[in-house]
């Protein structure tokens, strides 16, 4: 099962250089250790806190990786990476808590992936491979704390449609109808023009025959989050991969979404989904 994903470019946040380190309620239990990092996670408020120690290398990197992958897993309300105590960051690993936030295994990251207490020279380099554009960095422990407590309510919204080109415009209505309820107004001629392209390439790339399309929206604290999964799995042609990669027909998608992707189910039905941010 293949995935793509994209993002859009946000503008860079501010780094404020980290304060002492603050006490968490939980004791906090050594996770792993390699030459180069300290790895250890404890909890507070329905969060997981992964700090780090020493320097974030090409060694370290696979532990890290596995260590906030594993986080993710129990779905804690955020996982926030402490790096008061990083000293270096290789630029070959710049990109891995961008990577393992959005990671192509989940139809949409599932857990907030907050950053703080970064060192001046962590920032630059982080910075520096568009960290800032992707997830967010806090100057102190107690901000990332106030941003995974002030996620919105969940909300989700399901919707049946027949696999023709009618289904463009019901869609249209209902996202309509949901951002309105859910007193997003202003996120909803961008929403309607997105969940058009999606349903769009849905009914175009498929041929899924009687089955229904599903249509699902929900609202969650990375943003309006719109999924078609298709009536049907295609029919490959001579050469051709069932990958799930989004048809021509989705630059709409990738022009304007936070983030995107395609991927096949196990009964080969394909899924296109994307990421409207709060205030696009």
């Amino acid at each position: 099962m293949a995935t793509t994903c994209g993002s859009r470019s946000q503008p860079p946040r501010t780094i404020v250089p980290c304060e002492d380190v603050v006490a968490l309620d939980q004791t906090v239990t050594p996770v792993q250790d390699v030459p180069s990092m300290r790895i250890e996670q404890s909890a507070r408020n329905g969060c997981i806190v992964v700090t780090l120690t020493g320097d974030l290398d090409v060694a370290a990197a696979p532990r890290v990786q596995d260590t906030l992958l594993k986080c993710l897993a129990e779905q804690p309300d955020a996982v926030i990476c402490d790096l008061a105590a990083v000293e270096r960051v290789d630029p070959v690993c710049a990109s891995l808590f961008a990577a393992v936030a959005h990671r192509p295994a989940s139809a949409w990251p599932d857990s907030s992936v907050l950053l703080c207490r970064l060192r001046p020279a962590v920032a630059t380099v982080l910075l520096r491979h568009g960290l800032g554009r992707l997830l967010p960095i806090h100057a102190t422990l107690d901000q990332a704390f106030d941003q995974a407590r002030s996620r919105p309510p969940f909300l989700r919204e399901r919707l049946r449609l027949v696999p023709t080109l009618d289904a463009v415009g019901t869609a249209r209505w209902f996202v309509g109808e949901v951002c309105r309820r859910w007193q997003l107004d202003e996120l909803a001629p961008t929403a309607q023009s997105l969940v058009a392209e999606v349903t769009t390439d849905a009914v175009l790339f498929e041929s899924g025959g009687a089955d229904a399309m599903d249509l699902r929206v929900e609202l969650r604290a990375t943003g309006l989050l719109i999924e078609v999964q298709s009536a049907g799995p295609r029919l490959p042609l001579a050469g051709d991969e069932l990958d799930g990669d989004p048809g021509a027909g989705l630059e709409a998608v990738r022009r304007v979404a936070t983030w995107w992707g395609a991927r096949r189910q196990e009964d080969g039905r394909r899924v296109v989904w994307c990421v409207l941010p709060h205030g696009a």
